[in-house]
C-alpha cells in the first residue's frame, strides 16, 4: 500500500502553533472513507451555493432570445405553404414565376400567373450579399420541427446559401473596415 503524506503545517515561522502531517492513503478503507468525506463536503457545498447558481441560471433565460422564426424563416414558410387565404401578409407582393405554370395557362408573358395550389416540399434559399448562421440555423430548426411538415405529415427540405458567409468575428472586421472608410 502507498501512502502520501500531506504536510499541513504552516509556512509562517512567527506562528507558534504547528499541526501535525495528514496523511491520506490511496486504497483500502481510508480510500473509501476520505471518498465519503469528500463528497459529504461537495454536496453541503453545491447545497449552499447551488441557489446563487439556480438564480443565476433562471436569469440567464432573460438574456436569451426567445424561440422566434426570422423575417427569412417566416417568408420561406409563407412561400412554402402556398395557402390562399389573405394570411400571408409578408409574402402577397412576392413575384411568382412558374414556368410549367405559365404554359399551361397558355399564357407566357403573363403578369398574373396562377399560383400551384397545396404546398412546396423542398426549398432553395439563397441570399445576394452576406447570410449568417442564426438564419441558417432556425430555417433548418424550422424545417425539420413538426410545425413545418405539411397536411401529410411529409417534412420539408430548405437549402441556405449566400454570396457571403462570414464568422461573426470576420463581419466585426468588415463593419470596422466600412467604419474607418471617409
Amino acid at each position: 500500500m502507498r501512502q502520501l503524506t500531506l504536510d499541513t503545517t504552516s509556512i509562517g515561522e512567527d506562528q507558534p502553533q504547528q499541526k501535525e502531517p495528514q496523511q491520506a492513503s490511496f486504497g483500502g478503507a481510508d480510500a473509501t472513507s476520505g471518498f465519503a468525506m469528500f463528497a459529504n463536503k461537495f454536496a453541503s457545498q453545491m447545497q449552499q451555493h447551488g441557489e446563487g447558481l439556480l438564480t443565476g441560471l433562471k436569469n440567464l433565460k432573460n438574456l436569451l432570445p426567445m424561440r422566434e422564426d426570422t423575417l427569412t424563416t417566416r417568408i420561406v414558410s409563407e412561400l412554402m405553404e402556398q395557402s390562399e387565404s389573405g394570411a400571408n401578409k409578408l409574402t402577397q407582393d412576392y413575384e411568382y414565376f412558374d414556368p410549367r405554370a405559365s404554359m399551361l395557362a397558355g399564357e407566357s408573358r403573363s403578369r398574373h400567373i396562377p399560383r400551384v395550389r397545396g404546398s412546396f416540399h423542398q426549398a432553395i434559399v439563397f441570399m445576394v450579399g452576406g447570410g449568417n448562421y442564426v438564419e441558417q440555423h432556425t430555417l433548418s430548426e424550422w424545417a425539420s420541427s413538426n410545425r413545418s411538415r405539411d397536411t401529410a405529415g411529409q417534412p420539408r427540405s430548405v437549402i441556405y446559401g449566400a454570396t457571403d458567409f462570414v464568422s461573426p468575428s470576420a463581419f466585426c472586421q468588415e463593419l470596422e473596415t466600412l467604419g474607418n472608410e471617409k
